[in-house]
Order: structure tokens, then C-alpha cells, then sequence
């Protein structure tokens, strides 16, 4: 689901929230489709989701949190679900 779009100072971003179990397939893919255009708009996106294997599909960079902090900050070249999964459940240990 998109839940924001906003001009700001001539700076465009959009906002996603993509956990919600409810979203169909047409929804999921309209949804990608926006997220995709947006991107090749040059607009900034903030995508935020549980669904690591989506936004490995979506995302050219990550910022990792655990426990309220950022540990880690990675290129779409870095993350693999593993890492991701790891950094998001067990710190970056």
C-alpha cells in the first residue's frame, strides 16, 4: 500500500508500506509498478517491509536496523536474503 506522496521543496518522494497480508496480487503489482516508475522518475523511495525477497526486488540500497539502530547500509550487490535476514534478527555479529 502507498501511504504517502509529497512535493517538498521541488524534492519528490514517495513512501511505501508493503506488509500488509491483505494486498492481492493485482494490488501487489499495481503497487510494484508504482514503486518502479517512481524509481526511474528519479523520485527518492522509503520502502519498509518484512518481506526481505520483495524488497530485494524493489531496492537498490538497504539500511538495516536491530534494536532501533542502523547496522548495516548495503548496495543491491550486497544484500542476499541470508544477510539481510541475519542483520534484522541478530545484529551484525
Amino acid at each position: 500500500m502507498v501511504v504517502g506522496h509529497f512535493q517538498d521543496g521541488g524534492v519528490h518522494e514517495l513512501r511505501a508500506a508493503l506488509d500488509i497480508p491483505v494486498v492481492g496480487l493485482g494490488e501487489t503489482t499495481l503497487i510494484h509498478r508504482i514503486v518502479h516508475e517512481a524509481r526511474d522518475n528519479g523520485m527518492a523511495l522509503v520502502i519498509s517491509s518484512a518481506e526481505i525477497d520483495e524488497l530485494l526486488l524493489l531496492c537498490d540500497r538497504f539500511v538495516v536496523l536491530f534494536r532501533g539502530r542502523v547496522v548495516a547500509t548495503l548496495s543491491r550487490a550486497e544484500a542476499t536474503q541470508a544477510r539481510l535476514t541475519h542483520l534484522a534478527t541478530e545484529g551484525p555479529r
